[in-house]
């Protein structure tokens, strides 16, 4: 997913952006993790993304589609919206999203500043 920078300065983002997925009414039904595994190096530190005005800002999210039957999940949770704040904000981005996210949670990367990374060997 991407966050484009709307302002008219240049600022910088460092971290996991805030996400949530949500149902017909607004109400959240899936947890969120940060998961070093789509970071990079775990023991990396975050790096800090400049953004000038206009730029983006890119982060990764994964889930599960597969029921997780051996917690007694027969039917995967539907999602209708996704709530996303970046890095240090407060105010949510929210978008009309339809997912089916089994396991009730989804994975998270940190922000970074390039579209397609470079896989990690």
């Amino acid at each position: 997913l991407s966050l484009r920078h709307a302002g008219t300065w240049t600022c910088s983002i460092t971290g996991d952006p805030g996400v949530t997925l949500m149902n017909a009414e607004a109400r959240p039904v899936v947890s969120v993790r940060a998961d070093p595994w789509m970071q990079g190096d775990p023991a990396e530190p975050p790096h800090p993304v400049e953004l000038a005005a206009g730029g983006k800002a890119y982060f990764d999210i994964g889930w599960n589609v597969v029921p997780h039957e051996s917690e007694g999940e027969t039917r995967c949770p539907f999602t209708e919206g996704l709530r996303v704040t970046a890095p240090g904000d407060t105010a949510p981005l929210t978008q009309q999203t339809e997912m089916t996210v089994c396991g009730g949670r989804i994975k998270v990367g940190q922000v970074r500043a390039t579209e397609n990374p470079t896989p990690a060997n």
